[in-house]
């Protein structure tokens, strides 16, 4: 089974965007902020910013682009399982496919003689 989330191509976006210039950043977060989309390797760029005033700019885009979506309310999405199967491995995730907690049928059958009628 593969997993979903292919790591080696995140972790090579990571490492080929290690130094994106201030430009870049700033140009990064107009196009953003015109609702363009971003490429995966702008985003690995933002990931490296730890210049002030260029995270007040992203974090300052971000809020701008969420109320333009979503206007001045709190949302929050919950992860909907159509199923106890799943390929990822996420560490905070119950349902990750490592977990055989999540095998209903496995554990009907190991908590089934355990049941008083």
């Amino acid at each position: 089974m593969s997993l979903f989330i292919d790591h080696e191509y995140i972790d090579t976006l990571i490492e080929k965007n290690l130094a994106p210039s201030k430009e870049e950043i700033i140009a990064i977060c107009e196009k953003a902020g015109n609702m363009e989309g971003l490429s995966h390797e702008e985003v690995a760029k933002l990931l490296h910013v730890e210049d002030p005033d260029l995270l007040k700019l992203i974090y300052k885009t971000a809020g701008s682009i969420k109320n333009k979506i979503y206007g001045n309310r709190v949302v929050m999405f919950a992860p909907l399982y159509v199923s106890n199967h799943c390929v990822n491995t996420c560490n905070y995730c119950g349902f990750q496919h490592s977990n055989d907690m999540c095998d209903v049928d496995s554990q009907w059958k190991k908590s089934r003689p355990k049941l008083k009628y």
